[in-house]
């Protein structure tokens, strides 16, 4: 038999023919085979690996593409053909092999098989597996990354494959569980009593809405409804769940149903995405100071620049013009009144009352106060109760109200401002009105004037905030804030 012939042999038989056989006739006692494994493996590990092999495939056909033979060493590129028993799917495989022959038989073995894009094309792996390893990102089967098609990704294992499935989801660095269909936790894995701070006793049979933060519930409630009513087969949401004696945010994924014998699962997973959250308040700071810059250049460098030209115009003229030195003093005069009152208004909206320990009711009728004059004027409607709000949210909402006030005066040149505040079901809830001008809200830079600023900070304590202006109109300033602190 020649060398090339031992190539077609070993091909036809093995894979085309199942038979196991052929591994210890055609290889040599002392050979030693490399390829997935480190280590090079002997007679036995390969008919185990080729076991498993013909239990997920069937239908094999092989095509040799060529083969190079020089010496005692041969080598040949093929394609496998072949049926995925699980899917009934056609699937194509590439390789090269690389051997030394002696005495008619494999003594060395090198296989290269690209092993990624079986995988791929078995449902294993995601489909952008090789996008995500040369991004330097990795393959969230395994590891905390809980995009919606990861969970798909392991959803389908889980209905090809049970016994992987319990495998993957035991030893996932991602946190999931499996729900029934009354969204109580019947199976949790390591990962997520870890990240949720509660064993699996505690869990199982937890409803898994009892975890997520109230505000928040609803949201989730009624994407897991289409998903049981299976008008959708996955779900990605962000929001907060409760975590021992703090509040964390989340990117939340679901997908399902699977049928099994005790009644359908749906898979959960979360992945802690407070870091992005906090990442998106130092961007929100950077905006703020940016605004700052602008104000500082607009309200005093100009008005400074005004003012130093008005000297230099009365020191030229002194001596000569009395009458235009006199009008021109009072001019400089005026800028820097000007200057004095924009800087000490600046210095006041830097200040924060709230984070320098003020309550918060205090904090803001003093804020009325120093913004009520002879042009405006504030009236406050406020919480009978002293219940102090949570830190963050009583920071949020005087930030929120200033903002609205100083757009009131500076842009809508308001003549009265009222502003109302009701706790109620464990949220704060704000209103700020004026009879300013108003504005065409479909038109207006929503980067600008605050209204950014006001629409970040609820987003990121997970509340809500609404515009209500016209020309001519005047403005009201709709927001809720959660009570709850967050970590």
């Amino acid at each position: 038999m020649s060398q090339t012939s031992i190539i077609h042999e070993w091909f036809r038989r093995l894979y085309e023919e199942n038979d196991l056989d052929v591994i210890e006739e055609l290889m040599h006692p002392e050979n030693l085979s490399l390829g997935l494994v480190d280590n090079p493996v002997g007679l036995e590990s390969f008919k185990a690996v080729y076991s498993a092999f013909f239990r997920i495939w069937s239908d094999l056909q092989v095509t040799v593409l060529e083969t190079f033979e020089e010496d005692d060493r041969v080598a040949g590129r093929w394609v496998l053909h072949g049926t995925h028993r699980a899917t009934g799917n056609r699937l194509v495989w590439p390789g090269s092999l690389f051997a030394r022959i002696k005495d008619g038989k494999f003594l060395e073995c090198t296989n290269y098989l690209d092993y990624l894009d079986l995988f791929v094309q078995t449902g294993h792996f995601p489909a952008d597996t090789l996008e995500r390893c040369l991004g330097d990102r990795q393959v969230g089967l395994y590891l905390d990354t809980m995009a919606v098609g990861t969970l798909e990704d392991l959803q389908r294992v889980w209905e090809r494959d049970e016994s992987h499935f319990d495998s993957l989801f035991g030893s996932s660095a991602a946190g999931m569980v499996l729900v029934d269909a009354e969204n109580r936790i019947q199976r949790a894995n390591a990962a997520f009593c870890r990240q949720i701070g509660l064993n699996l006793e505690e869990l199982r049979e937890l409803p898994f809405s009892h975890l997520i933060h109230p505000a928040d519930a609803a949201a989730d409630a009624s994407e897991f409804a289409r998903l049981r009513e299976g008008t959708q087969r996955a779900y990605e949401l962000e929001l907060r769940v409760l975590r021992r004696e703090a509040v964390v945010w989340v990117q939340l994924s679901c997908a399902g149903p699977h049928q099994t014998s005790l009644g359908p699962r749906f898979l959960r997973g979360i992945h802690d995405i407070t870091t992005r959250r906090l990442e998106q308040m130092v961007r929100f700071q950077e905006q703020e100071r940016q605004m700052l810059a602008t104000d500082l250049h607009d309200a005093l460098a100009q008005n400074l620049a005004l003012l130093m030209v008005q000297l230099q115009t009365a020191t030229v003229l002194h001596g000569r013009e009395e009458d235009r030195v006199k009008a021109t003093l009072l001019e400089a005069h005026a800028t820097g009144q000007r200057i004095h009152r924009e800087l000490a208004g600046m210095m006041r909206n830097l200040r924060s009352p709230v984070a320098e320990g003020m309550d918060l009711v205090t904090a803001l009728r003093e804020l009325s106060e120093d913004t009520t004059d002879d042009n405006c004027r504030v009236s406050l409607t406020l919480p009978e109760e002293r219940s102090v709000p949570p830190r963050l949210a009583s920071l949020f909402t005087y930030r929120i109200v200033q903002e609205a006030l100083n757009n009131a005066r500076r842009h809508g040149c308001a003549k009265a401002i009222q502003v109302v505040l009701v706790l109620s079901d464990g949220r704060l809830k704000g209103r700020i009105s004026d009879d300013g001008c108003g504005f065409d809200i479909k038109e207006a830079n929503r980067s600008g004037h605050g209204l950014s600023g006001m629409q970040q900070r609820c987003d990121l304590l997970g509340g809500s905030l609404n515009l209500e202006s016209a020309p001519g109109k005047g403005t009201t300033v709709k927001f809720e804030l959660p009570m709850l602190e967050l970590a």
